[in-house]
């Protein structure tokens, strides 16, 4: 499946609950036909770098797709605290 370029970002204060950062990345997952599997191992690494960050406060997350990969990557503090990049299905 063919996608679009998209830059998602939200900023989630230290007392959001991951668990709603965990649907959103399944969700956005989902809609770029990444399968169940595959879906539910990068939000799992997603919620625990989330975890790890919320630790320090608020955080950032972006989702970016271009060329032909979804780049995530959680930050705090202006730091970049981890990313992963997969190609779209």
């Amino acid at each position: 499946m063919s996608a679009r370029p998209f830059l998602f970002r939200l900023q989630l204060s230290a007392e959001t609950d991951d668990d709603m950062l965990l649907d959103l990345a399944n969700q956005v997952l989902g809609h770029l036909g990444f399968g169940d599997q595959a879906s539910a191992e990068v939000a799992g690494l997603l919620h625990g770098a989330s975890t790890r960050a919320r630790v320090e406060g608020s955080r950032d997350v972006r989702f970016d797709v271009r060329g032909g990969a979804l780049e995530i990557v959680v930050t705090h503090a202006n730091r970049r605290e981890w990313r992963t990049t997969r190609p779209l299905p």
